[in-house]
């Protein structure tokens, strides 16, 4: 590392980053639930932002680290489906105009975000501290990401930022989204059939 990225840098175990982010991520739904109407739409754009950053964070590093030390992967897969939830309701979100509907469904993406924060700090985490992974060493790759996925705006290969796809070839919001999970089940047959080989 050289010594501006350890200047701007400060370096902690994986899973102690991620616990940071939640965090941080749920004192801004606290403030979204007690805000009023204006400094909602505010909050809820840094919200969408701090998620996204996170699941870049973790399904790019934190989660294929994850799988390789544990036996059992089935904490991984439920925290995946978490994502693919909360990257629709997301999608639904930058296309949705602030009111009363989107305030419904942000706060359902809240409520699911919440949940999978619990499963995670409560049953993956203390697995992966009891693995051999090196935390330090992960969580120094992941604040990197972190840094680099902040100041470039980059997000996820898996985070589809259906509001631009949508508006750039005129295709409607429901057919994008069908076209997503059309696609990640034909990805997930086609992964299943090559492991079953």
């Amino acid at each position: 590392m050289n010594a501006k990225t350890a200047q701007t840098l400060d370096v902690v175990g994986a899973t102690d980053l991620l616990r940071e982010d939640h965090r941080k991520i749920k004192e801004l739904f606290r403030e979204f639930e007690s805000a009023g109407y204006e400094r909602k739409k505010a909050l809820a754009a840094a919200i969408m932002r701090e998620i996204e950053v996170h699941t870049v964070i973790e399904e790019e590093l934190f989660y294929p680290a994850a799988r390789r030390a544990l036996e059992d992967d089935e904490l991984i897969v439920e925290s995946e489906e978490a994502h693919h939830v909360a990257k629709v309701l997301l999608a639904e979100l930058k296309v949705l105009p602030m009111g009363r509907r989107f305030v419904a469904k942000f706060q359902l993406m809240i409520n699911n975000v919440r949940q999978h924060i619990r499963e995670e700090e409560s049953a993956l985490f203390p697995k992966v501290e009891r693995s051999d992974i090196d935390l330090m060493e992960l969580g120094e790759e992941m604040g990197r990401l972190k840094m680099k996925t902040l100041q470039s705006g980059a997000v996820s290969r898996g985070m589809i930022l259906v509001d631009e796809v949508s508006h750039k070839t005129g295709v409607g919001l429901g057919a994008l989204l069908i076209v997503g999970v059309v696609a990640g089940v034909a990805a997930a047959l086609l992964k299943s059939s090559s492991e079953l080989r």
